[in-house]
């Protein structure tokens, strides 16, 4: 699950609620410039303390171009050690020069996640799109290309259904191939922000309620069961799916 704020006391109760609720494993919480603050701190501490896997979750556009801030920003996080991985969320696909220059971006993105891991000795993990697999780079394609760096992979496959032609197993399908391929292990990512636009409805749970999504989780779960290196359904994010009311 992304966690992209902690702002106190009460979030902090918060969070460890909805984790203890929902038997969340894995949790992904942002860590800003400079390192964990105190209520960051508190809230993996009480986490982990919990059997909760916590990671620190960063990352920005910029990283594929300037792989020396992310390794800043990557050894500042885990030297507070109070977290077990590194999580970068880093996107360079929303760039306004992607277009122009993806090949150049892809191949920054892999050497930052290289450099990352090699500076932090610490498992580094990736969100990626599921498009990513059909994305050709060199002889392969853009997701095993970053995943060869990494441990695990987020594939964030945002569709509100389960099964059909474009439904999350579906949607996911060449990616958790390709992650087969590389014997990588991953989670499925699902979001619960609200659309941006009227076509991004079926890319979220946020106007369909807690019971729809927790119906289609299920789903996905009995599909990918026999999987041993599918780690479960991640959920983005942490507040939003908390407001989620049911309908």
């Amino acid at each position: 699950m992304w966690v992209w704020s902690v702002r106190g006391a009460a979030d902090i109760r918060a969070l460890v609620g909805h984790v203890a609720e929902h038997r969340v494993t894995d949790v992904w919480l942002s860590v800003p410039l400079g390192g964990a603050d105190p209520a960051i701190a508190a809230v993996a501490t009480r986490l982990r303390a919990a059997g909760v896997e916590v990671a620190c979750l960063g990352g920005d556009p910029a990283w594929a171009e300037r792989p020396a801030d992310a390794v800043r920003w990557a050894v500042d996080a885990v030297g507070a050690d109070v977290f077990d991985r590194i999580h970068l969320d880093v996107e360079p696909w929303v760039r306004d020069d992607w277009a122009s220059a993806q090949e150049r971006l892809i191949r920054g993105h892999r050497d930052m996640v290289d450099q990352v891991a090699d500076a932090t000795g610490v498992p580094v993990d990736v969100d990626m799109p599921a498009w990513a697999a059909h994305r050709d780079i060199d002889d392969g394609d853009y997701l095993t290309l970053i995943a060869a760096g990494a441990s695990r992979v987020a594939l964030m496959a945002y569709r509100d259904r389960a099964e059909g032609l474009d439904g999350i197993l579906a949607y996911a399908g060449p990616g958790r191939r390709r992650l087969t391929a590389a014997d990588r292990e991953y989670w499925v990512g699902i979001d619960t922000v609200p659309p941006t636009s009227p076509a991004d409805r079926n890319h979220t749970f946020a106007d369909d309620g807690p019971v729809a999504m927790d119906r289609e989780v299920r789903l996905v779960d009995a599909g990918l069961r026999g999987d041993p290196r599918y780690r479960g359904v991640a959920v983005h994010d942490w507040r939003w799916w908390s407001r989620l009311k049911s309908r």
